[in-house]
Order: C-alpha cells, then sequence, then structure tokens
C-alpha cells in the first residue's frame, strides 16, 4: 500500500484532519524513539503508531497535543491497548496490563515477560500519570 493511504487511514481513525500537525507529532516521535516502538524495538513504520499518553482531545493547547513527550511510538497492537487504557505504565516506563487481557491474550500478543519502555524520561512523568489517572480502564496497583 502507498504510504499516503496508510497515513489517511490512521488520520481518519484518530479523527484527526490537521495533516502537518499530526504527521510533525509522528515525525518527532520517529526521531525520539529512534525510528522503534518504545517497547519492542520492532523498527517497521507500517506497523507503528504515533500514541498520546494525554488524548489529543484532553489537551489544552496544541503545544500540549505536539509534545514529544505526550506521546510514544508503539507497534498496532500495543497502541491499541494503550489508546484504549488497558495497557499503561508508570514512570519509571514499566507496563501495566489491566487484568480483563487474558493469559491466553497476552500469550498470543508475546506480553508474558515484563513490559518496559526503552527508556523514559522524567518530562514523560506529568503525561503517563494523566494516562493513569483518566485513560487506564483498570485499577493500578499502589507503587
Amino acid at each position: 500500500m502507498h504510504p499516503a493511504y496508510l497515513e489517511t487511514r490512521c488520520i481518519a481513525r484518530d479523527g484527526l484532519d490537521d495533516w502537518p500537525e499530526h504527521l510533525s507529532f509522528r515525525g518527532g516521535l520517529l526521531n525520539y524513539w529512534e525510528g522503534a516502538c518504545a517497547v519492542t524495538g520492532i523498527a517497521l513504520p507500517a506497523l507503528l503508531r504515533a500514541s498520546h499518553a494525554k488524548p489529543w482531545a484532553e489537551c489544552a493547547t496544541d503545544a500540549e497535543r505536539l509534545n514529544i513527550y505526550n506521546g510514544f511510538l508503539l507497534c498496532a497492537h500495543l497502541d491499541a491497548l494503550f489508546d484504549r487504557g488497558l495497557l499503561t505504565f508508570t514512570d519509571s516506563g514499566t507496563g501495566l496490563l489491566s487484568p480483563e487481557i487474558s493469559e491466553k491474550t497476552r500469550t498470543s500478543l508475546n506480553l508474558n515477560g515484563p513490559i518496559l519502555l526503552r527508556w523514559c524520561s522524567p518530562h514523560h512523568v506529568p503525561f503517563l500519570q494523566f494516562h493513569r489517572q483518566q485513560v487506564a480502564q483498570f485499577q493500578i496497583p499502589p507503587v
């Protein structure tokens, strides 16, 4: 498939109409995460999604929407889990999966081991906290 077609599908899925802003966010994440998934290290752009920790609609400003620390470059299956609040991360970048995700599903998705961000900046923390408090669809265990 042509890359522009894939990008159009991504924009339509996310409900975004502004190509340049979305592409600059994705471009910034591709650069920040060195072209690879923030968790798996998979470097196949067709499988990678620009995921917001604090959802686009919840951001107060365009600067917040486009802030690379409000985003993670994730493989499609991790993006789907993160976007729907079934996966979140601690302030140190350790993944937390919803108990709704069965062991069979975890195994099928290769998520039975630790889920770790390859790195995590202190600048990610406020966005991760928002994600845990407002987006996650499960009770987060106390740290």
